[in-house]
């Protein structure tokens, strides 16, 4: 039914985007970008019915290498337009009052202004494209964050490298968590912590925990489960882990001892396919994870998307670790600039978020990453990111 949907939908969208586009950028409209987009839009749809063919016969899940590279190109080619698209409606969205205004004032001088200044506009939205494109490859960073450690001082000091959303495949290889071991190497780090999302080919799996054996933790490696785990086969992605020395905690928990006294790491399964029940599924898993741990004793929570967030505050989580949204891959000051829309149904999409927690202690703190991969190269102001956190 989703997918019937999604496919009406897309008229509906093309027509808006064409005459929101067409309103607020006339004079590019008529010289070039009218005909860009009309080519654009037939080069997108027969990308888009290449891709579900492809998908629907296999995919990325084929063993035929020919057969997944087509995939993905199709895949890579259908976003790119789609990410043109999108940066040309947000700008229209800003400027279509204005060329409303140059059209009333069209004998004004401010009118031609604004004219010739929307096509500035839209050549500058077109070209922010492929700059994000040439983003998404570079390399990732090291994001250094300090959790708040008053309420269990015993985690003081705790060093904690957070991985997430690596999407190991066509884009990302073992380069990028070469490159992340070079940046820690003289950091002494305690625990390496996977929120899922790590490899998009599970041929790719020996490759990613090969580059992480570089990198030494006193308690290893804990991981819980994402949602393109589940896609690419929960079973064979749990083993694969697992053969690269990650503990798994999937709705579990596991204890380790900091400064003598307590570290439960809690690991979330992930609602992959259920649609909008995700709230009623959180907190379900969470009761079942928590139902053994004391209530005065810290907590880190390992779950894939920052959504659990609400459920971990109920259980009183000290500390949570996210990925999945990757930031929406576009930011400014280090937080996302979908950051305004998310927050309007609840949703958290980049960075630090604190809340007071319903028992356990005062403070529940959520960390959401803007991931050490992706799987569609777009960045912009947001980087590929590894991320080290110390209790303070």
């Amino acid at each position: 039914m989703i997918r019937i949907l999604s496919i009406a939908a897309i008229p509906i969208i093309l027509t808006v985007f064409f005459f929101a586009v067409r309103s607020a950028f006339p004079v590019a409209w008529e010289a070039w970008l009218g005909r860009v987009s009309r080519y654009s839009i037939w080069i997108y749809l027969v990308m888009m019915i290449l891709f579900v063919a492809l998908v629907s016969n296999g995919g990325f899940r084929t063993t035929n290498e020919i057969f997944r590279r087509i995939t993905g190109i199709a895949a890579f080619t259908s976003t790119s337009i789609l990410m043109v698209f999108a940066s040309l409606a947000a700008s229209a969205l800003i400027w279509w009052p204005l060329a409303k205004l140059a059209k009333i004032k069209s004998n004004a001088g401010i009118g031609t202004i604004l004219t010739k200044t929307s096509a500035l506009v839209a050549m500058i939205a077109v070209a922010l494209v492929p700059l994000g494109f040439f983003l998404g490859f570079g390399r990732p960073i090291v994001r250094r964050i300090r959790l708040e450690a008053s309420q269990h001082r015993h985690l003081s000091g705790l060093t904690i490298l957070h991985l997430s959303d690596v999407h190991m495949g066509p884009f990302i290889g073992e380069a990028q968590i070469e490159h992340i071991a070079s940046l820690v190497k003289n950091d002494e780090i305690d625990l390496i912590a996977l929120t899922g999302d790590i490899a998009d080919d599970l041929d790719k799996y020996p490759q990613f925990f090969s580059a992480l054996s570089k990198i030494k933790s006193r308690h290893g490696i804990k991981a819980c489960i994402g949602n393109h785990e589940i896609y690419r086969g929960r079973a064979l992605s749990i083993q694969a882990q697992e053969k690269g020395g990650a503990e798994m905690l999937i709705d579990r928990h596991t204890t380790i001892d900091v400064n003598g006294a307590p570290l439960h790491i809690v690991g979330i399964d992930d609602p992959a396919g259920l649609g909008r029940s995700t709230q009623a599924f959180y907190k379900k898993h969470f009761t079942t994870s928590f139902q053994s741990i004391p209530d005065d004793e810290a907590t880190l929570v390992l779950c894939h998307r920052p959504d659990g967030f609400n459920a971990c505050i109920e259980h009183g989580g000290t500390v949570m670790l996210s990925g999945h949204t990757h930031g929406g891959q576009v930011a400014l000051f280090n937080r996302s600039v979908f950051e305004p829309i998310a927050r309007q149904s609840g949703h958290k999409l980049l960075g630090p978020y604190t809340a007071p927690a319903q028992k356990r202690q005062a403070t529940s703190q959520l960390y959401v990453t803007a991931g050490t991969g992706h799987w569609m190269p777009f960045r912009l102001g947001c980087p590929a990111e590894a991320v080290l956190y110390t209790f303070t």
